[in-house]
């Protein structure tokens, strides 16, 4: 098995290995995955969160080994708590931008040869939820534009809407509403 993570803002993930193909879901930065197979330019993964399975281009994750595999995914994390921040690479300065959502390690992120800091609000994967910090959080996507498959405030759609306001409320959902 080969897993990966999302070294990119956003990355579509799509029905069908083609650009043409229907965006399904959205995979943020931070986020990590188990490759299940490649045709040709495309690589199709399943999701470690939520195990939503589709197809993306490969140049926007970094191959990680199966022991940071499972010690991103069994360990609390945080996340963007703004609606848009950044996160230099401390080797080379360059910037990305991430959106409400984006997982993060720790405030320094190394990822294999890829060095990360992140200045910005973070929010615990691990709080305890209530109804006030779910209403807040929702909030955050007031304005939003919807956008089918979406999971990010540049674009979402309802059930994306749904997981993203739980997750920064520290509740996992499935990520589609018909589960």
């Amino acid at each position: 098995m080969e897993f990966a993570i999302c070294i990119v803002s956003i990355a579509p993930l799509r029905q069908h290995p083609d650009d043409r193909s229907e965006m399904t879901n959205q995979v943020l930065f931070g986020e990590t995955l188990e490759i299940l197979g490649s045709q040709k330019n495309w690589i199709q993964v399943k999701l470690a969160y939520d195990g939503y399975i589709g197809w993306m281009d490969p140049k926007q994750i970094l191959y990680i080994d199966e022991f940071r595999y499972d010690s991103i995914n069994e360990s609390p994390f945080k996340m963007v708590g703004d609606l848009a921040q950044i996160i230099v690479n401390s080797a080379n300065q360059e910037i990305t931008t991430l959106p409400l959502g984006a997982v993060l390690s720790y405030h320094k992120m190394k990822i294999r040869h890829l060095k990360f800091d992140f200045d910005g609000l973070t929010l615990d994967s691990d709080i305890k939820p209530n109804r006030n910090i779910i209403a807040e959080n929702a909030l955050l996507y007031k304005n939003a534009p919807y956008l089918w498959g979406g999971k990010s405030p540049f674009g979402i759609d309802c059930s994306g809407f749904t997981q993203m306001v739980y997750k920064l409320s520290g509740l996992k959902l499935e990520r589609d509403a018909s589960k």
